[in-house]
């Protein structure tokens, strides 16, 4: 049996502040067991429109709740799928949208919305913080970094993945006890001080007690 809790906390490599020129997404943690997350869109003089959404376990499923322009509404979305860069939210009784997509591609983030007859829209965000590190340390870009954790023997399964922010590159290889001949573009498997010397850098609970932490660096 799926644990819709498990599936909540799957959604961690939501968080965190993401931007474009005309629109600013900022989502929680999954800590608690709640997501929260506001999107506000703006031109050159005023903010046009905002929403609140909240995610969390509704009567053993995992949901997105919105709030159009902060009032209460009674539209759901259902958690219908959930990969470790992918969630599709559904509500097939709404007009629109009826599907929304979430989909990160390291630092980027798409939010697909979709209704009947193919009608629909995509907001394309970069995530601030990956946005601030390449400006401040040049030599980082180009290296996308996220903290994973797994059910331990013999499940195995994928719980949550966050990004991991404000360390550059010298720091990451003293804490992973890694020479500058040795590529960084690697899955690392995290002992109990390497967990606890990156925990400062990412969002949500740690318990090496039950799961098997990496540190997963990807090229982009």
């Amino acid at each position: 049996m799926i644990d819709p809790h498990a599936q909540l906390a799957a959604l961690g490599w939501l968080a965190g502040t993401w931007c474009n020129d005309s629109c600013e997404a900022h989502y929680s943690s999954p800590a608690g067991g709640l997501i929260l997350s506001y999107t506000k869109h703006f031109d050159a003089e005023r903010v046009t429109s905002f929403e609140h959404e909240r995610f969390e376990v509704r009567d053993g499923q995992v949901v997105e709740v919105p709030a159009p322009g902060g009032a209460p509404s009674p539209v759901v979305f259902t958690l219908v799928s959930v990969e470790p860069d992918r969630a599709v939210f559904e509500n097939l009784k709404h007009d629109f949208p009826t599907r929304i997509t979430y989909l990160r591609r390291a630092n980027k983030l798409e939010v697909l919305a979709e209704g009947q007859a193919g009608k629909g829209f995509m907001l394309e965000l970069e995530l601030v913080s990956a946005l601030e590190a390449s400006l401040q340390d040049p030599p980082e870009a180009g290296l996308a970094r996220f903290v994973a954790w797994y059910e331990k023997d013999p499940g195995n399964a994928l719980i949550g993945r966050f990004p991991l922010n404000g360390l550059g590159k010298a720091d990451l290889r003293r804490i992973l006890g890694v020479g500058a001949g040795v590529s960084l573009v690697y899955t690392f498997s995290l002992d109990g001080d390497q967990l606890e010397a990156l925990r400062p850098h990412f969002c949500g609970n740690v318990d090496p007690s039950a799961y098997d932490y990496f540190l997963e660096c990807n090229s982009i």
